[in-house]
């Protein structure tokens, strides 16, 4: 027996047909080439500090940490209440965002937007402070910290100073930024580094290290040592404080 197998040709495909899809296909590419077009505009449009400084106070509460995005320094102050001062370029001030968000106040700059602003201060008052982050380029300096808790995330090149006492603080490095806690006096630490992030702390019962990458380790104190490394990474003892 033999089986046939019957083809019916397609039918065809009407010139309407065939110029509708044509149609739909340039619209997406047409559509494609505008938002290129809208980000490239949007990367040119760089907003430059005019120079002319001005201040501004925010009104901002229930929040125990900071997070700072992109550029700028943020001076904190535990002071037992909460506030925020910002001083910039009057041109840029507008594009600054502040929000309290899940207890942390968010600082950074509004989105699809470019600002190159001369000078970015914010001064941050807290009651209590349990974390601080940064992403980008900012600087962090807080000054009198007294908490039990306190977690620190650097991602980018940002560079944090504090001084004060801790009972347990963890740091998380990523990339090439710094943490200069040698004033910041903790009975125990963990830190974590990857990249070529260097980081100083003080412990004087227990240190926690882990090191991946370039990054450098520096403690004071005498606290039992857990650390690993991969990569050229080390951690090194400055002795006592």
């Amino acid at each position: 027996m033999v089986f046939y197998t019957v083809s019916r040709p397609l039918p065809a495909m009407s010139y309407k047909n065939m110029r509708r899809i044509g149609m739909n296909t340039r619209n997406w590419k047409i559509a494609g080439l505008l938002v290129i077009a809208v980000i490239l505009l949007g990367a040119c449009n760089v907003v430059r500090g005019s120079g002319d400084m001005v201040t501004e106070s925010r009104s901002v509460s229930n929040f125990d940490s900071i997070s700072l995005s992109g550029s700028g320094d943020v001076i904190i102050n535990q002071e037992g209440q909460e506030s925020l001062t910002i001083e910039t370029d009057d041109n840029v001030m507008q594009y600054i965002t502040s929000e309290v968000r899940g207890g942390t106040l968010h600082l950074g700059f509004e989105e699809f937007t470019s600002v190159s602003p001369t000078r970015l201060i914010f001064t941050v008052g807290v009651d209590d402070l349990t974390g601080i982050s940064v992403s980008g380029s900012g600087n962090i300096k807080a000054d009198g910290i007294q908490t039990d808790r306190l977690d620190v995330e650097v991602s980018g090149s940002g560079d944090l100073e504090l001084e004060g006492e801790v009972t347990r603080q963890e740091i998380d490095i990523s990339g090439s930024g710094t943490y200069r806690g040698g004033d910041l006096r903790s009975e125990t630490a963990e830190v974590n580094v990857s990249g070529s992030g260097d980081v100083t702390v003080w412990a004087t019962d227990s240190l926690d290290v882990s090191v991946s990458g370039s990054g450098t380790v520096e403690y004071y104190g005498s606290p039992a040592v857990n650390s690993s490394t991969s990569g050229s990474g080390s951690v090194n003892s400055l002795g006592e404080k």
